[in-house]
Parts: structure tokens; C-alpha cells; sequence
């Protein structure tokens, strides 16, 4: 099963594996309300599909402030609990601002993990 999802701001791909969700979710620029959206987005196929293992893999051009992250967490935090995440980022600059919202859910008892690479994360995600 393949769906797609497509706003201005951002499209998002959800393929339902045997045992985790995928959503492979780009746009032309990240923020607040971008991401505020995208995770709604997931966390609703994530409630619909019965699926509460997601892999999301990111493509932004740029990473939000460490202020916007933190607040983008607690925020969403509620939203995300019910859920075990592995993020992959296909943008490896980015990586220092992932890990620095990792730190930030983990903190909050969020099942979240930051990866390199899509083989890591999935093998997270099915242990």
C-alpha cells in the first residue's frame, strides 16, 4: 500500500510495510507550521493503518532553529507518544539539529531515534 499526500508546504509518501509504516516526507522549505503539519499527518496514517512503528525520512534544504525543534517537540509531544519513530535525514549537515530534537523527546519519554542510514532505523524499529 502506497499513499501520497501533497500540500504546498510539503508531500509526503506513506508505504505500509509488515511491520512498520514509512513516510518519506519532503518540501521546498521546513518550519514550524510545515512541521507541525507533517507530523499531524503521521501520526492520523499512523492511528488509521493500526501501524504505531513509523520510518520517516526527511528532505529539507534547511533545518529549523534549536528554539523552533524544542518547541516543535513539546508541542507535538502528546501526538507522538503512542508512536516508536526511527528518523533518517537525507541531508547529513542536518544531523547535529536531529539529534538535538531527539535529545529533546527522548527527555520527554518519546520512543525516538535519530539514524544515518534507513538500514539502522529499520532494524530499531523492528526490535
Amino acid at each position: 500500500m502506497s499513499i501520497f499526500w501533497s500540500e504546498d508546504e510539503f508531500q509526503i509518501r506513506f508505504e505500509a510495510w509488515p511491520d512498520h509504516l514509512r513516510a518519506f516526507v519532503s518540501g521546498p522549505r521546513d518550519s514550524m507550521e510545515v512541521s507541525r503539519g507533517y507530523w499531524s499527518r503521521i501520526a492520523a496514517e499512523c492511528v488509521r493503518s493500526g501501524i504505531f512503528r513509523v520510518l520517516v525520512e526527511e528532505d529539507f534544504p534547511n533545518s529549523m532553529s534549536e528554539v523552533e525543534l524544542y518547541e516543535l517537540v513539546t508541542q507535538a509531544e502528546d501526538t507522538l507518544r503512542q508512536l516508536r519513530i526511527a528518523f533518517v535525514d537525507r541531508r547529513a549537515e542536518q544531523g547535529e539539529s536531529n539529534r538535538f530534537a531527539e535529545t529533546v523527546a527522548r527527555n520527554r519519554g518519546l520512543a525516538v531515534r535519530v539514524f544515518e542510514d534507513l538500514e539502522n532505523a529499520t532494524l530499531w524499529l523492528r526490535d
